[in-house]
């Protein structure tokens, strides 16, 4: 009698099993897409063999991250938004390739990390870290990284949020970055570093090679305004030396720190 029990139950399962197996078809996700029913595509949208999605597959996974991502920014939680963003471009690789939802992902993104740092949600390290990698992951969407330098900007000392700014130099979409105050701000102080820092690095990248038509003028007053000795002139003796501007004064202090093996990084 027990016998027959387990197999009665296991009789009843097994249509409940082969339903919950079942794998929707191009049919079924057109269907979900003209009802708007993005929550339940977006379940459903890789059981789509992958030769298959092209075209309308790619523009429902768009259309339904789109409302996922929107429909969460509206209750308010910045963090729980950028990681269902986050998780969305990890199970849809093919959202990397839309600026629309690349462009929701930024805004999420930015709100998550002012939070991070205005609500100390994390270390400040923490915190910029994660801002850092996020717009070096999405290095392709013009202005973010300069919006990212200027959130993090208002928390931490200028150097360390000179990788920010270099990421903004670097962006060919946004040609005012170079122009932008608080870069200029930032890689005079980092310029000050005594130590081969990354904040350095990245400042002469910034001033003598992305940047110089519009930092060209700050670094020389700022070089004339710096002691003699100073970690700044030993920071840029040597690219402006490389570049013909430096005479008399300006010239014999780098020469003797030249002597002295104060340089650094060497030229």
């Amino acid at each position: 009698m027990r016998t027959l029990v387990i197999v009665c139950i296991l009789a009843a399962l097994l249509p409940w099993r082969a339903a919950a197996a079942e794998k929707y078809t191009w049919e079924d996700l057109q269907v979900l897409a003209e009802e708007g029913a993005w929550a339940e595509l977006l379940d459903h949208a890789r059981d789509i063999r992958p030769s298959q999605r092209k075209g309308e597959w790619k523009t429902w996974v768009e259309n339904g991250a789109l409302a996922a991502v929107k429909a969460a920014g509206t209750e308010g939680d910045a963090a729980a938004t950028f990681a269902l963003a986050e998780d969305l471009l990890t199970r849809f690789a093919a959202l990397k390739s839309s600026s629309g939802f690349m462009a929701a992902r930024a805004e999420a993104g930015l709100k998550n990390f002012r939070r991070c740092f205005a609500e100390r949600r994390a270390s400040l390290d923490a915190c910029l870290d994660g801002l850092t990698s996020f717009a070096a992951s999405q290095a392709a969407t013009p202005g973010l990284a300069l919006k990212a330098a200027a959130v993090a900007h208002r928390h931490v000392n200028e150097p360390y949020v000179m990788p920010l700014y270099l990421l903004a130099a670097q962006d060919k979409g946004d040609p005012s970055a170079c122009a932008a105050p608080g870069l200029r701000r930032a890689t005079l102080r980092s310029l000050v570093e005594s130590e081969p820092k990354a904040s350095v690095v990245a400042a002469r990248r910034v001033a003598f090679e992305l940047c110089w038509p519009d930092l060209k003028a700050p670094v020389l007053a700022a070089f004339s305004d710096s002691p003699l000795g100073s970690s700044f002139q030993a920071n840029t003796c040597g690219p402006l030396t490389d570049r013909g501007l430096l005479n008399g004064l300006r010239a014999d202090i780098c020469k003797h720190m030249a002597e002295k093996g104060e340089l650094f990084p060497p030229s």
